[in-house]
Protein backbone atom coordinates (compact mmCIF):
# COMPACT_ATOMS: atom_id res chain seq x y z
CA UNK A 1 0.00 0.00 0.00
CA UNK A 2 1.45 3.46 -0.58
CA UNK A 3 1.86 5.56 1.89
CA UNK A 4 -0.15 9.09 1.76
CA UNK A 5 1.10 11.96 3.44
CA UNK A 6 -1.31 13.62 6.15
CA UNK A 7 -1.80 16.86 6.34
CA UNK A 8 -2.99 17.91 9.84
CA UNK A 9 -4.08 20.92 10.92
CA UNK A 10 -2.36 22.74 13.55
CA UNK A 11 -5.23 22.23 16.36
CA UNK A 12 -5.03 20.07 19.29
CA UNK A 13 -5.74 17.10 17.01
CA UNK A 14 -3.02 17.87 14.72
CA UNK A 15 -0.28 18.57 17.53
CA UNK A 16 -1.32 15.66 19.52
CA UNK A 17 -0.52 13.59 16.28
CA UNK A 18 2.64 14.96 15.04
CA UNK A 19 3.83 14.30 19.05
CA UNK A 20 3.08 10.92 18.67
CA UNK A 21 4.31 10.19 15.27
CA UNK A 22 7.59 12.14 16.53
CA UNK A 23 8.15 9.96 19.70
CA UNK A 24 7.68 6.56 17.63
CA UNK A 25 10.79 7.98 15.53
CA UNK A 26 8.66 9.28 12.50
CA UNK A 27 9.27 12.04 10.55
CA UNK A 28 6.78 15.01 10.61
CA UNK A 29 7.05 18.51 8.19
CA UNK A 30 6.68 21.34 10.35
CA UNK A 31 6.16 24.98 10.32
CA UNK A 32 8.64 27.54 11.19
CA UNK A 33 9.22 31.09 10.55
CA UNK A 34 12.09 30.42 7.64
CA UNK A 35 10.85 27.33 5.96
CA UNK A 36 8.74 24.46 6.46
CA UNK A 37 11.28 21.47 8.74
CA UNK A 38 11.43 17.75 8.27
CA UNK A 39 11.68 16.72 11.95
CA UNK A 40 12.72 13.73 13.38
CA UNK A 41 14.36 13.24 17.58
CA UNK A 42 17.46 14.71 17.06
CA UNK A 43 19.12 12.21 19.42
CA UNK A 44 17.53 9.09 17.88
CA UNK A 45 19.99 7.84 15.29
CA UNK A 46 17.58 5.63 13.23
CA UNK A 47 14.82 8.61 13.39
CA UNK A 48 17.90 11.01 11.63
CA UNK A 49 18.78 8.60 9.16
CA UNK A 50 14.69 8.16 7.51
CA UNK A 51 14.94 12.27 7.26
CA UNK A 52 18.07 11.21 4.96
CA UNK A 53 15.77 8.67 2.87
CA UNK A 54 13.21 10.66 2.48
CA UNK A 55 15.12 13.81 1.59
CA UNK A 56 17.49 11.47 -0.61
CA UNK A 57 19.91 14.01 1.02
CA UNK A 58 23.64 12.77 0.79
CA UNK A 59 25.24 11.79 4.59
CA UNK A 60 27.85 14.80 4.27
CA UNK A 61 25.33 17.58 4.52
CA UNK A 62 24.75 17.87 8.24
CA UNK A 63 21.58 18.41 9.90
CA UNK A 64 20.25 21.55 12.10
CA UNK A 65 19.01 21.02 15.87
CA UNK A 66 16.36 22.51 17.27
CA UNK A 67 15.13 23.29 20.34
CA UNK A 68 12.91 24.50 22.49
CA UNK A 69 12.44 27.99 24.19
CA UNK A 70 13.78 26.50 27.80
CA UNK A 71 17.10 25.92 26.41
CA UNK A 72 18.27 29.91 26.25
CA UNK A 73 21.62 29.72 27.22
CA UNK A 74 25.01 28.13 26.65
CA UNK A 75 25.05 26.87 29.52
CA UNK A 76 21.37 25.27 29.08
CA UNK A 77 22.30 23.63 25.68
CA UNK A 78 24.99 22.13 27.57
CA UNK A 79 23.24 20.83 30.26
CA UNK A 80 20.62 19.50 27.43
CA UNK A 81 23.44 17.18 26.01
CA UNK A 82 23.46 19.81 22.77
CA UNK A 83 26.84 21.49 22.71
CA UNK A 84 30.26 19.90 24.49
CA UNK A 85 30.77 20.35 28.34
CA UNK A 86 34.29 19.99 27.66
CA UNK A 87 35.31 21.79 23.85
CA UNK A 88 33.87 25.29 24.35
CA UNK A 89 36.01 27.87 25.78
CA UNK A 90 34.79 30.66 28.30
CA UNK A 91 34.88 33.27 25.36
CA UNK A 92 33.08 31.41 22.95
CA UNK A 93 30.81 30.79 25.84
CA UNK A 94 30.11 34.25 26.05
CA UNK A 95 29.98 35.30 22.34
CA UNK A 96 27.11 31.95 21.93
CA UNK A 97 25.18 33.83 24.96
CA UNK A 98 25.64 36.79 23.73
CA UNK A 99 24.04 35.49 19.92
CA UNK A 100 21.14 33.83 21.59
CA UNK A 101 20.02 36.87 23.75
CA UNK A 102 19.87 39.01 20.60
CA UNK A 103 18.66 36.61 17.49
CA UNK A 104 16.56 33.05 19.79
CA UNK A 105 13.94 32.43 18.98
CA UNK A 106 14.24 33.28 15.64
CA UNK A 107 16.33 32.67 12.06
CA UNK A 108 19.69 32.14 13.49
CA UNK A 109 21.70 28.81 13.41
CA UNK A 110 25.05 28.63 15.56
CA UNK A 111 26.95 26.14 15.11
CA UNK A 112 29.71 25.15 17.82
CA UNK A 113 31.51 22.05 19.79
CA UNK A 114 28.86 19.15 20.15
CA UNK A 115 27.97 16.91 22.81
CA UNK A 116 29.05 13.11 22.88
CA UNK A 117 24.97 12.25 22.61
CA UNK A 118 24.15 14.17 19.16
CA UNK A 119 24.56 10.97 17.00
CA UNK A 120 27.23 11.23 14.09
CA UNK A 121 24.72 11.23 11.68
CA UNK A 122 23.26 14.09 12.60
CA UNK A 123 26.53 16.22 12.67
CA UNK A 124 27.39 14.20 9.08
CA UNK A 125 30.70 12.72 11.36
CA UNK A 126 31.73 16.97 12.07
CA UNK A 127 32.23 17.49 15.81
CA UNK A 128 30.30 19.97 15.47
CA UNK A 129 26.60 21.11 15.52
CA UNK A 130 24.12 23.74 14.54
CA UNK A 131 21.03 24.60 16.60
CA UNK A 132 18.75 27.19 16.30
CA UNK A 133 15.89 27.91 18.34
CA UNK A 134 12.63 28.52 15.76
CA UNK A 135 10.63 31.92 16.03
CA UNK A 136 6.97 29.62 15.38
CA UNK A 137 4.49 28.82 17.79
CA UNK A 138 3.43 25.75 16.14
CA UNK A 139 7.10 24.44 16.05
CA UNK A 140 7.86 25.52 19.74
CA UNK A 141 4.32 24.25 21.43
CA UNK A 142 6.03 20.36 19.80
CA UNK A 143 9.08 20.94 20.80
CA UNK A 144 8.38 22.54 24.82
CA UNK A 145 5.80 19.11 24.31
CA UNK A 146 8.31 16.98 23.23
CA UNK A 147 10.74 18.50 26.22
CA UNK A 148 13.37 17.21 23.52
CA UNK A 149 15.78 18.64 20.32
CA UNK A 150 14.63 18.05 16.59
CA UNK A 151 16.60 17.18 13.75
CA UNK A 152 14.92 19.80 11.09
CA UNK A 153 16.28 20.54 7.76
CA UNK A 154 14.21 22.12 5.09
CA UNK A 155 10.89 19.83 4.37
CA UNK A 156 12.01 19.04 0.27
CA UNK A 157 13.85 16.47 -2.21
CA UNK A 158 17.67 18.02 -1.48
CA UNK A 159 18.77 20.21 -3.49
CA UNK A 160 15.25 21.52 -4.80
CA UNK A 161 13.58 24.69 -3.91
CA UNK A 162 12.62 24.76 -0.13
CA UNK A 163 9.00 24.71 1.29
CA UNK A 164 7.52 27.76 2.65
CA UNK A 165 3.75 25.92 3.11
CA UNK A 166 2.28 22.67 3.56
CA UNK A 167 1.00 22.17 0.16
CA UNK A 168 4.68 23.33 -1.00
CA UNK A 169 5.66 20.15 1.15
CA UNK A 170 2.99 17.72 -0.14
CA UNK A 171 4.13 18.53 -3.64
CA UNK A 172 7.59 17.81 -2.51
CA UNK A 173 7.29 14.65 -0.15
CA UNK A 174 4.24 13.21 -0.42
CA UNK A 175 3.88 9.50 -0.39
CA UNK A 176 7.18 9.43 1.17
CA UNK A 177 6.52 10.90 4.88
CA UNK A 178 3.84 10.15 7.31
CA UNK A 179 2.58 14.01 7.73
CA UNK A 180 2.66 17.44 7.65
CA UNK A 181 1.40 19.87 10.07
CA UNK A 182 0.04 23.04 8.77
CA UNK A 183 1.09 26.13 10.24
CA UNK A 184 0.58 29.10 7.09
CA UNK A 185 3.17 30.55 5.29
CA UNK A 186 6.36 31.02 6.81
CA UNK A 187 7.03 34.79 7.57
CA UNK A 188 10.83 35.16 6.74
CA UNK A 189 10.93 32.72 3.92
CA UNK A 190 14.66 31.84 3.38
CA UNK A 191 16.47 29.54 5.76
CA UNK A 192 18.49 30.68 9.02
CA UNK A 193 21.63 31.98 8.86
CA UNK A 194 24.31 30.13 9.83
CA UNK A 195 27.06 30.98 11.97
CA UNK A 196 30.37 28.68 13.56
CA UNK A 197 31.57 30.35 16.82
CA UNK A 198 35.48 29.96 16.40
CA UNK A 199 37.62 29.45 19.84
CA UNK A 200 38.40 32.58 19.69
CA UNK A 201 35.22 34.31 19.06
CA UNK A 202 35.18 35.41 15.95
CA UNK A 203 32.33 34.24 13.39
CA UNK A 204 32.12 32.69 10.61
CA UNK A 205 29.04 33.21 8.28
CA UNK A 206 28.29 29.20 6.74
CA UNK A 207 25.37 30.68 5.18
CA UNK A 208 23.62 33.69 4.59
CA UNK A 209 19.62 34.35 5.92
CA UNK A 210 16.93 35.56 7.95
CA UNK A 211 19.48 37.57 10.08
CA UNK A 212 21.97 39.97 8.13
CA UNK A 213 25.87 40.25 8.64
CA UNK A 214 25.06 43.95 9.46
CA UNK A 215 22.36 42.73 12.45
CA UNK A 216 25.04 40.32 13.42
CA UNK A 217 27.95 42.61 13.55
CA UNK A 218 26.11 45.61 15.52
CA UNK A 219 24.61 43.01 18.01
CA UNK A 220 27.52 41.44 19.01
CA UNK A 221 29.02 45.21 19.93
CA UNK A 222 25.89 45.77 21.77
CA UNK A 223 26.41 42.65 23.73
CA UNK A 224 29.99 42.74 24.02
CA UNK A 225 30.29 46.84 24.56
CA UNK A 226 32.84 46.67 22.13
CA UNK A 227 33.18 48.76 18.49
CA UNK A 228 31.57 47.23 15.88
CA UNK A 229 34.54 47.42 13.39
CA UNK A 230 35.90 45.27 15.64
CA UNK A 231 33.72 42.41 15.56
CA UNK A 232 35.22 39.41 13.26
CA UNK A 233 32.84 37.73 11.09
CA UNK A 234 34.02 36.43 7.79
CA UNK A 235 31.61 35.38 5.51
CA UNK A 236 31.77 32.37 2.88
CA UNK A 237 30.51 33.20 -0.68
CA UNK A 238 28.94 30.77 -3.12
CA UNK A 239 31.70 28.53 -4.45
CA UNK A 240 34.50 29.45 -2.63
CA UNK A 241 33.29 26.52 0.01
CA UNK A 242 36.46 23.91 0.60
CA UNK A 243 34.46 21.22 2.48
CA UNK A 244 30.67 21.50 3.82
CA UNK A 245 30.07 22.06 7.58
CA UNK A 246 26.74 23.16 6.97
CA UNK A 247 23.39 22.83 5.01
CA UNK A 248 22.88 24.85 2.17
CA UNK A 249 27.17 25.23 1.79
CA UNK A 250 26.77 23.37 -1.57
CA UNK A 251 27.35 25.14 -5.21
CA UNK A 252 24.18 23.98 -6.62
CA UNK A 253 21.27 24.52 -4.39
CA UNK A 254 17.89 25.30 -3.69
CA UNK A 255 17.17 24.35 -7.42
CA UNK A 256 14.25 24.81 -10.09
CA UNK A 257 13.70 21.68 -12.43
CA UNK A 258 13.89 24.06 -15.18
CA UNK A 259 17.12 25.41 -16.21
CA UNK A 260 17.79 28.96 -14.49
CA UNK A 261 20.40 31.59 -15.68
CA UNK A 262 21.16 34.60 -13.37
CA UNK A 263 22.10 37.78 -15.19
CA UNK A 264 23.15 41.17 -14.28
CA UNK A 265 20.95 43.07 -12.07
CA UNK A 266 19.05 45.67 -13.76
CA UNK A 267 18.85 44.05 -16.93
CA UNK A 268 15.15 44.40 -17.44
CA UNK A 269 15.23 48.21 -16.19
CA UNK A 270 17.25 48.77 -18.47
CA UNK A 271 15.18 47.39 -21.23
CA UNK A 272 12.61 50.06 -21.26
CA UNK A 273 14.92 52.52 -22.15
CA UNK A 274 15.29 50.60 -25.75
CA UNK A 275 18.88 50.27 -25.23
CA UNK A 276 19.86 48.48 -28.43
CA UNK A 277 22.96 46.80 -27.08
CA UNK A 278 21.39 45.99 -23.92
CA UNK A 279 18.38 44.43 -25.94
CA UNK A 280 20.86 42.03 -28.24
CA UNK A 281 22.82 41.21 -25.00
CA UNK A 282 19.76 39.98 -23.39
CA UNK A 283 18.46 37.87 -26.56
CA UNK A 284 22.45 36.61 -27.02
CA UNK A 285 22.55 35.54 -23.85
CA UNK A 286 18.78 33.36 -24.14
CA UNK A 287 19.89 32.14 -27.41
CA UNK A 288 22.85 30.56 -25.54
CA UNK A 289 21.02 29.37 -22.60
CA UNK A 290 17.89 28.10 -24.16
CA UNK A 291 17.83 28.24 -27.97
CA UNK A 292 14.36 26.58 -27.93
CA UNK A 293 12.31 29.04 -25.81
CA UNK A 294 9.04 29.50 -26.55
CA UNK A 295 8.07 31.40 -23.85
CA UNK A 296 10.08 32.54 -20.62
CA UNK A 297 9.76 32.88 -17.19
CA UNK A 298 11.56 35.90 -15.49
CA UNK A 299 12.42 36.58 -12.09
CA UNK A 300 13.22 39.95 -10.66
CA UNK A 301 13.58 41.43 -6.72
CA UNK A 302 11.75 43.83 -7.69
CA UNK A 303 9.71 46.83 -9.43
CA UNK A 304 6.39 46.43 -11.48
CA UNK A 305 5.62 43.08 -13.09
CA UNK A 306 3.87 44.91 -16.09
CA UNK A 307 6.60 47.31 -16.79
CA UNK A 308 9.45 44.61 -16.98
CA UNK A 309 6.88 42.48 -18.78
CA UNK A 310 6.68 44.88 -21.33
CA UNK A 311 10.29 45.64 -22.02
CA UNK A 312 11.24 42.14 -21.88
CA UNK A 313 8.41 41.15 -24.40
CA UNK A 314 9.37 43.61 -26.64
CA UNK A 315 12.89 42.74 -26.48
CA UNK A 316 13.03 39.09 -26.44
CA UNK A 317 10.25 38.73 -29.31
CA UNK A 318 8.58 35.82 -26.69
CA UNK A 319 5.80 36.05 -23.73
CA UNK A 320 6.80 36.45 -20.37
CA UNK A 321 5.92 35.66 -17.41
CA UNK A 322 7.39 37.93 -14.73
CA UNK A 323 7.30 37.38 -10.98
CA UNK A 324 8.33 40.56 -9.40
CA UNK A 325 9.30 39.72 -5.53
CA UNK A 326 8.38 42.58 -3.85
CA UNK A 327 7.14 45.51 -6.42
CA UNK A 328 7.87 48.33 -3.42
CA UNK A 329 11.80 47.03 -3.18
CA UNK A 330 10.90 45.75 0.46
CA UNK A 331 13.77 43.18 1.13
CA UNK A 332 12.09 41.64 3.84
CA UNK A 333 8.87 40.74 1.29
CA UNK A 334 11.25 39.77 -1.25
CA UNK A 335 12.66 37.08 1.03
CA UNK A 336 9.39 36.05 1.81
CA UNK A 337 8.49 35.65 -1.68
CA UNK A 338 11.38 34.08 -3.29
CA UNK A 339 10.74 30.15 -3.30
CA UNK A 340 7.09 30.35 -3.52
CA UNK A 341 8.12 33.12 -6.96
CA UNK A 342 10.42 30.41 -7.95
CA UNK A 343 8.13 27.45 -7.56
CA UNK A 344 5.35 29.28 -9.49
CA UNK A 345 7.45 29.67 -12.26
CA UNK A 346 9.17 26.12 -12.24
CA UNK A 347 5.51 24.67 -12.18
CA UNK A 348 3.99 26.50 -15.61
CA UNK A 349 4.36 24.02 -18.20
CA UNK A 350 4.69 26.29 -20.88
CA UNK A 351 7.82 27.96 -19.31
CA UNK A 352 11.10 26.49 -21.54
CA UNK A 353 13.03 28.47 -18.57
CA UNK A 354 13.90 30.96 -16.31
CA UNK A 355 15.95 34.16 -15.88
CA UNK A 356 16.29 35.32 -12.80
CA UNK A 357 17.99 39.29 -11.90
CA UNK A 358 19.48 39.45 -8.62
CA UNK A 359 19.54 42.29 -5.79
CA UNK A 360 21.24 45.48 -6.98
CA UNK A 361 23.42 45.33 -3.50
CA UNK A 362 24.82 42.65 -1.28
CA UNK A 363 23.50 44.18 2.39
CA UNK A 364 20.86 43.18 4.76
CA UNK A 365 18.29 40.18 3.35
CA UNK A 366 19.52 41.17 -0.04
CA UNK A 367 23.12 39.01 0.72
CA UNK A 368 20.75 35.59 1.03
CA UNK A 369 18.36 36.52 -1.79
CA UNK A 370 21.49 36.34 -3.87
CA UNK A 371 23.21 33.73 -2.37
CA UNK A 372 20.01 31.35 -3.18
CA UNK A 373 19.91 33.04 -6.46
CA UNK A 374 23.37 31.96 -7.11
CA UNK A 375 22.77 28.50 -6.23
CA UNK A 376 19.46 28.04 -7.69
CA UNK A 377 21.54 28.89 -10.91
CA UNK A 378 24.40 26.71 -10.81
CA UNK A 379 24.67 23.87 -13.26
CA UNK A 380 24.75 20.98 -10.77
CA UNK A 381 27.88 18.47 -11.77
Amino acid sequence: MTLKTEKLFSDAYGIDRAIALLKSGQLVAIPTETVYGLAALALDANAAAEIFAAKERPAFDPLIVHVPRAWHSCAELIEADIFSPNKIGPHQQLVIDSLIRAFWPGPLTIVAPKSDKIPDIVTSGLGTVGVRMPDHPVAQVVLQRLGQPLAAPSANRFGRISPTTADHVIAELDGRIPAVLDGGRCDVGVESTIVAVESNGSLTVLRPGGVSVEALRAALAYELKSNADAIQIQTIAAGHVNSIQAPGMLENHYAPRKPMLLIAAGTSARLSKMDAANIEGIKNALRRFCPDALKVGYLVTSGSPAVHKRGLESALGLPVHVESLSPKGDMIEAARNLFAAMRKLDDEETLSCIIAEPCPNETGLAFAINDRLKRAATPSS
